[in-house]
């Protein structure tokens, strides 16, 4: 959009804006006007949040807590404006008027006592009135916290002013100072007075709400410090009680010493046995070996059917013999028992042995083997072997029962070992949770003597009286509102006139479609409803354009000499008006004594209204498609034999995109003019028929831009002026002779 344009548009809706704004402003008077002056009074506090020092900090503000900092002011700025707040803010001020029996100059003026008297207490509320404010404050707040509903309620959960909580949110702010620790109170109102009480019985309120919640807070917090803590010691000492009656029921004195000496003592039995049974697989392949020697004698079965007695009770004496001998490693044993017994056991052995030795040597019969070995050696070292085995048996015997009291003990201390790793793990998480909850119970005490230290609120300025000022907001606000009404009307035309996409202008054809523009025609819609000054403006412009038009076409084809003139008429959708411009433009040519023969389309069976003798319709036919010249057309009418006695030929033809147009044809046109409808946009399909019929014809093609705006024929034609000569102009007809253009 041009500045050009702007102005344009500026201009000509000047009106419409004028009249926006005086509305607008109209409206803000009226509003304004009703609206009673306000008042504003402040009061300043100081939370000591950072410039006090409490026991944490004993530097004052030097060492202060940013982040805490902000966070308790924030807090105490949330507590200001909370709903509770300004709800017992509002039940305050109401107890408080109540009680008041005529206007005082410290709460209410004489107007606003009256008001609230006449208008805003009704005899509901008058009823709770009592001698003194705590009676009238208690009647207050029951009737507000009461299940049915009542005036009270209605006058403080509503808008209301004065006692509305809606109204004390919209108009009671809390700020923090800057970045100090003050906390503004502003509050502003249409009373003085009121204005003032109101913020003193906030802060009033806020401080008693302020000093009950870090009491309550910092109480509560360190008694259940303390009860965790009383609970936590009273799970220790269950934890180890269980644990010592565990040990004392179970002889547990120390259990990883036990445990190792049982482990070790266990290890050495093992290398013990292993050892025994390694001599003894030793001692049996030596019998072996020497019964192999001695062969299959009967000796040798007299000597084993001899023998076999006191084998049987050497074995027994060993095996008893080396009970002994392993009972005596037990530290726990009784030794003087031990060793009496023991040199008994081997005093046995040794006589059995003796004996075992003399029956031998009564009863051998023979001195040597088959093998020339002396049979006695043979017998001793058999009779070795045969004592050493049954020792070693005995030996391995003895240990296997101690292997399974090894066994047994094990899986004894097996779930000692978890019982007494799960009641220590008890005791540890126990402690860990009792040092814990101490500790934390000495943070909460110590925080609570730092909270009731360190946030001492004091007020350092009292709210003040406002007094009255001129008030400017009224005059601002008219003036807002004409500037307002005016801008958005404003704003509004810009946006349609950016969001426009279609070809209401010629710049804005030259830039779409691609074509410079021979004329522009004006909106002739519905001209016949206007006054005769409008329509006496719009046929001026007609006439200007159209003689414009003819100009144009005189211009373009006058390189021709011969006759007739060819000039193709067209557009890229129906309905573009090209049937009414072609017929204006026929007669401002036939008005300048020029024979014009004007064809349009007909639909087969449809004559043609016969208004003109040389405005005549050919047929919408196959052979129109694939006509070359004008001649080959099948006109309904009758035609001068010789087209050259026509100094013009207007042929208009179908939509371009219908696709219905001869295209042989359009090699013969000397211009063509193709007509677009202004309230229209340029789509991809028009550039596409376009394009079509540019590769087509040979001649050049202008634009005619139909139905714009006055003040788009005035920028393109300059000052409308009465036309000289002024053919008679045919209006648009009410049947058409065929459906494809009006």
């Amino acid at each position: 959009m041009t500045i050009k344009t702007f102005f344009q548009l500026l201009r000509r809706h000047f009106l419409l804006l004028l009249a926006a704004g005086l509305v607008t402003a109209g409206a803000a008077y009226y509003l304004v006007s009703k609206q009673k002056q306000e008042y504003t009074s402040k009061a300043l506090v100081s939370t000591g949040i950072i410039s006090s020092v409490s026991i944490k900090n004993t530097q004052g503000g030097k060492s202060a807590d940013r982040d805490y900092a902000q966070n308790e002011l924030e807090n105490l700025v949330s507590l200001a404006t909370a709903h509770k707040t300004r709800e017992e803010l509002s039940t305050r001020l109401l107890a408080r008027y109540l009680t008041l029996d005529q206007a005082d100059r410290r709460y209410i003026s004489q107007a606003e006592f009256d008001f609230l008297h006449e208008e805003v207490f009704t005899a509901s509320i008058w009823q709770l009135k009592d001698t003194s404010f705590a009676r009238t404050l208690a009647n207050v707040t029951a009737a507000r916290d009461a299940a049915e509903g009542n005036d009270v309620q209605a006058l403080i959960y509503s808008d209301e002013g004065y006692f509305g909580i809606d109204y004390l949110a919209e108009h009671l702010k809390v700020y923090r100072r800057g970045n100090s620790d003050l906390l503004e109170f502003i509050y502003s109102t249409t009373d003085a007075a009121f204005c003032r009480q109101t913020l003193n019985e906030m802060l009033d309120l806020f401080m008693e709400k302020h000093t009950k919640l870090k009491k309550s807070q910092s109480s509560e917090v360190s008694d259940f410090f303390a009860e965790a803590t009383q609970n936590s010691n009273s799970r220790l000492k269950d934890a180890e009680a269980r644990l010592l009656q565990f040990r004392v029921q179970n002889n547990i004195i120390n259990y990883n010493e036990q445990t190792r000496t049982i482990a070790i003592q266990k290890e050495d039995l093992d290398a013990v046995r292993f050892e025994e049974d390694m001599k003894l697989q030793g001692i049996q392949a030596t019998r072996q070996r020497v019964e192999q020697e001695l062969g299959n004698r009967s000796a040798l079965s007299d000597i084993n059917q001899g023998l076999l007695s006191l084998k049987e009770e050497l074995n027994q004496v060993a095996q008893q013999l080396s009970n002994e001998e392993i009972a005596s490693a037990d530290p726990t044993a009784d030794n003087s028992l031990t060793v009496a017994r023991r040199a008994e056991l081997e005093a046995r052995r040794s006589e059995l042995q003796q004996q075992m030795a003399k029956f031998t040597q009564q009863r051998f019969d023979f001195e040597q083997s088959p093998n020339g070995i002396n049979t006695q050696k043979l017998l001793d070292e058999w009779l070795a072997t045969i004592i050493t085995e049954e020792q070693a048996s005995a030996r391995l015997s003895v240990i296997g029962k101690r292997q399974n009291d090894f066994a047994n003990i094990y899986s004894q201390y097996a779930p000692w070992g978890s019982r007494l790793k799960e009641l220590q793990r008890e005791i540890e998480l126990a402690e860990d949770e009792y040092l814990t909850n101490l500790h934390s119970y000495n943070q909460a005490m110590l925080h609570q003597q730092h909270t009731l230290m360190s946030t001492n609120l004091e007020v350092i300025d009292s709210p003040y009286l406002p007094i009255s000022k001129p008030d400017f907001k009224q005059l601002l606000l008219v003036v807002l509102g004409f500037i307002g009404g005016s801008g958005m009307v404003f704003a509004a035309l810009l946006t349609f006139a950016f969001l426009d996409e279609t070809l209401r202008t010629p710049d804005r054809v030259l830039e779409k479609v691609g074509m410079e523009v021979a004329t522009v025609l004006p909106d002739m819609k519905d001209i016949d409803s206007k006054s005769a000054t409008v329509q006496q403006r719009h046929e001026s412009a007609l006439h200007q354009a159209l003689a414009l038009l003819l100009q144009q076409i005189k211009v373009e084809t006058l390189q021709k000499d011969a006759q007739p003139r060819l000039v193709l008429v067209t557009s890229t959708r129906q309905q573009e008006g090209k049937t009414w411009m072609a017929t204006q433009a026929a007669n401002y040519l036939r008005a300048e004594d020029n024979r014009v023969l004007y064809l349009h389309p007909t639909e087969s069976g449809m004559l043609p209204a016969q208004n003109e003798p040389d405005s005549l319709g050919y047929e919408m036919s196959s052979r129109m498609l694939d006509a070359e010249t004008v001649d080959q057309l099948d006109i309904f009418g009758e035609v001068e034999p010789f087209l050259e006695m026509y100094h013009y030929v207007i042929v208009e033809i179908p939509a371009l995109l219908t696709g219905k147009y001869p295209l042989g044809l359009l090699r013969q046109f000397d211009l063509s003019l193709l007509v677009c409808c202004a309230n229209r946009s340029w789509e991809e399909a028009d550039r596409q028929a376009l394009n079509t019929l540019q590769r087509a014809t040979r001649s050049p093609i202008r634009t005619i831009l139909n139905g714009v705006d006055m003040a788009t024929m005035e920028v393109f034609m300059g000052e409308l002026m009465q036309p000289q000569m002024a053919p008679v102009l045919t209006s648009r007809p009410k049947r058409q002779p065929y459906q494809y253009d009006k």
